[in-house]
């Protein structure tokens, strides 16, 4: 069988900083992360996403690729997944 898509999938081609927050309030995930680092998450939607040095960060919405480019300013994205 295929390995499962996560809810959600951040990937860093270069130093990045993210805070993903689920829709109960818990706070997923909030670190820097390293040049070539993925890291999977699951939670309860909606997803709130704050992305930093948002150039060089994808993100994967089960399974969709995020443009992050509409929802980015000074480099920064902050953005909500339903």
């Amino acid at each position: 069988a295929a390995p499962a898509v996560p809810l959600l999938a951040v990937r860093a081609s270069a130093p990045s900083w993210v805070e993903v927050q689920d829709g109960g309030g818990q706070l997923l995930l909030s670190r820097h992360l390293t040049a070539g680092e993925t890291v999977a998450l699951e939670g309860g939607t909606p997803l709130r996403i704050v992305v930093g040095n948002a150039q060089v960060t994808q993100l994967q919405f089960r399974g969709r690729t995020i443009d992050l480019a509409p929802n980015t300013r000074d480099n920064v994205a902050r953005l909500q997944l339903d």
